[in-house]
């Protein structure tokens, strides 16, 4: 895929492309889609431009991984049928049927007709990449004939979930001025017959929903909705083909939207669009890290992946620590990166009334800013990348414990594992300070670099190079066979 190729070579010479998140070959990313745990393996779908590194036609791209860390690219899953009218293929979700058998379910999208829910089916089931996918040939799975009298405009996003025995789709879109979750149940074992079951949640914020994921999680049901460039998150218990929820809460306060979720034997890790980031460099987007979910006393707890603590380089490690009386600092002497893992512990000695946070100023040669986290005790708020957000201890807790990763120009903040946020930050090679601005902490923080999973450049470059890409002028020029029946399959883009 020569346009994808091309950009690759080029995404690869910008320092400020983080080096530890998942990101595509090349081009534009947003929505992760369709994670699948099959045989073993996951495997990532995700929105992907590939001719352009800002959003248009979409396909979706594919990876996979044995640990949610470490990936491989594979070849595109699922592209416009151009043949049959289709002109962009949104996010949807992954299912497997009663053969056995992983499908892809997605938002259709065409300029001449509604949208429509579409599949694709895993060519060959004993090939653990399932690197071949064809679509039904009876598409659409379903559409909005379904709903019969009950109008659902701005329907999207389907996301497949199983209970008591039975398989189940929500969906996005707007009652009304209502933002609503639509439930599909599966009539058959083939999971391509469905009935609509009715709206089974109404937003009591926002007038449309996006990326609606349902989970069973812990004893409860957790929904997750994106609306108004926020993820939330509603607990409670799922029954009659309703849900009655009875807790909420944030799912990330800063730069984060549309997640998805993989369920394997064991865990529900969940990983979302990071995004904001500046057109014109042949890249734009990455996912999140993983965060393994659970749910305790109302509460949505999400811990970054364990198989992250592997890429600590951990001869490397520098510490600290110290009693504050604030105002004051305190710096891990001897440690510069900008790839690394912030572990900050902080403990109380007067009063819990303090203000303490994580700065990281840039090393001598670099112009950036400050990338800092302060967490305000004292008016129970975080400040993070600009922006004010509510946080307050619970009585339970009697001490902060905050984990950060800086990945180049992306920085992810975890407060005990209750409150996260994600924030842009510019990029240079940073030192490590912990601050107090009121009150008497007593502090204990560890830095570790951090191994990449992605090449880059070497630590320290200071500009991308400038090279010039000839695009084409539509995403169809990719694919001179698209209007086939039998398109070309995109060539593996492993080696960027």
């Amino acid at each position: 895929m020569d346009a994808l190729a091309k950009a690759a070579k080029i995404a690869i010479l910008d320092p400020a492309r983080p080096t530890l998140h998942f990101r595509p070959p090349a081009n534009w990313f947003n929505d992760p889609n369709g994670p699948l745990f099959f045989k073993g393996v996951y495997h990532l779908f995700y929105q992907l431009t590939p001719d352009s590194d800002e959003g248009n036609i979409k396909y979706w791209g594919h990876a996979r991984s044995t640990d949610l860390v470490h990936w491989t690219h594979l070849p595109i899953a699922v592209w416009p049928s151009v043949e049959a009218d289709e002109d962009s293929c949104w996010s949807g979700t992954s299912a497997i049927n009663g053969d056995g058998t992983p499908m892809l379910i997605y938002t259709s999208i065409s300029d001449t007709r509604a949208p429509e829910v579409w599949a694709s089916l895993a060519s060959d089931v004993a090939d653990t990449d399932l690197a071949v996918w064809e679509k039904l040939q009876f598409n659409p799975l379903f559409d909005m004939s379904l709903h019969k009298t009950v109008r659902i405009d701005e329907w999207r996003d389907p996301f497949h979930f199983s209970w008591d025995s039975e398989n189940y789709i929500v969906m996005g879109g707007k009652h009304g001025d209502k933002g609503v979750v639509n439930l599909y149940h599966a009539t058959d074992r083939t999971l391509t017959n469905y009935e609509y079951k009715g709206i089974m949640f109404v937003h009591p914020l926002y007038d449309d929903v996006e990326c609606p994921l349902f989970i069973p999680l812990d004893g409860q049901f957790v929904l997750f909705t994106s609306a108004g460039w926020q993820v939330q998150y509603f607990i409670g218990q799922f029954e009659d083909a309703q849900f009655s929820w009875t807790s909420q809460g944030i799912v990330d306060y800063g730069a984060y939207y549309a997640p998805n979720i993989f369920v394997d034997d064991s865990k529900s890790t969940i990983m979302g669009w990071v995004n904001g980031f500046q057109s014109g460099k042949a890249w734009n987007g990455v996912a999140s890290l993983p965060r393994t979910l659970s749910i305790r006393d109302g509460i949505l707890y999400q811990t970054p992946a364990e198989a992250l603590r592997d890429q600590r380089i951990d001869d490397e490690t520098k510490t600290a620590e110290a009693y504050l009386v604030a105002p004051a600092t305190v710096r891990v002497r001897g440690f510069e990166a900008d790839l690394f893992e912030v572990n900050l512990k902080v403990a109380f000695i007067d009063s819990y009334q303090a203000d303490v946070g994580l700065a990281f100023p840039p090393v001598a040669g670099f112009t950036a800013s400050d990338a800092r986290v302060v967490i305000h005790l004292t008016n129970s708020s975080v400040t993070m990348g600009g922006h004010v957000s509510p946080f307050t201890l619970l009585s339970t807790e009697r001490t902060l414990n905050v984990r950060m990763f800086v990945d180049r120009s992306v920085m992810e903040v975890y407060i005990n594992n209750r409150f996260v946020s994600t924030a842009l930050i510019e990029y240079a090679v940073r030192k490590v300070d912990v601050v107090a601005t009121s009150g008497t902490p007593y502090v204990t923080v560890s830095a570790v670099p951090l191994k990449p999973v992605w090449p880059g450049p070497p630590s320290g470059t200071h500009a991308q190079a400038k090279v010039e890409v000839e695009k084409p002028s539509t995403v169809a020029s990719l694919y001179p066979k698209l209007k086939s029946s039998a398109p070309a399959r995109a060539s593996s883009v492993e080696s960027f």
